[in-house]
């Protein structure tokens, strides 16, 4: 269970990205489900493509302070990264994070593996790019959890076709919000 105090900053945080619109940040269930599968597989180094104002870094972060790992985090924007970096400040969990900021698609490319745990909440036509620049940097048996899959499911045709028709990755869709696919790695 997250820390209570952490918990109350992440649901104003939230509510405060839902009022001032542009943050796109993850559902909360998705939120916290994403934390437990960090616990669950003990995470130790995490990418997250779209870190936004740091909603779902602070989740990640508060898993791998837990499991002693790291959370590397790609945000294009400037201003949504310092939002980030002083909220990550806040909550005393900046040193488990190294945040990068850039376009994803370049970045993600000079991110070295491997990775337990990859999240994906960025820009919906580049999803497809960022799959196949992070399955070579995944562990055996790393999951990647992708967002958006039913809001935005017309635009990830093909990202979602790549993903299901894949036989190295085991999928199951998540019902929460605008729902997120989770993939499990399983190469021969």
């Amino acid at each position: 269970m997250i820390d209570p105090a952490r918990k109350a900053f992440l649901d104003h945080l939230h509510a405060w990205g839902r009022e001032h619109g542009g943050m796109w940040n993850l559902n909360p269930e998705a939120a916290q489900a994403l934390h437990l599968l960090a616990l669950a597989i003990d995470a130790q180094r995490a990418l997250e493509i779209g870190g936004s104002n740091g909603y779902s870094t602070i989740w990640l972060a508060d898993a791998l302070e837990r499991t002693g790992g790291h959370l590397i985090s790609l945000e294009a924007d400037p201003r949504k990264v310092a939002m980030a970096t002083a909220n990550l400040q806040q909550v005393g969990l900046l040193h488990r994070v190294r945040i990068v900021l850039g376009d994803a698609r370049q970045t993600v490319l000079a991110q070295p593996g491997p990775f337990d745990l990859v999240l994906i909440d960025a820009d919906k036509e580049s999803y497809i790019h960022y799959l196949e620049a992070v399955l070579p940097k995944l562990r055996p048996g790393g999951l990647i959890m992708a967002d958006n899959v039913r809001s935005h499911a017309g635009e990830l045709r093909t990202f979602l076709e790549r993903v299901r028709s894949d036989p190295r990755l085991d999928t199951v869709e998540l019902p929460f919000g605008p729902g997120q696919l989770l993939a499990c790695w399983l190469p021969a």
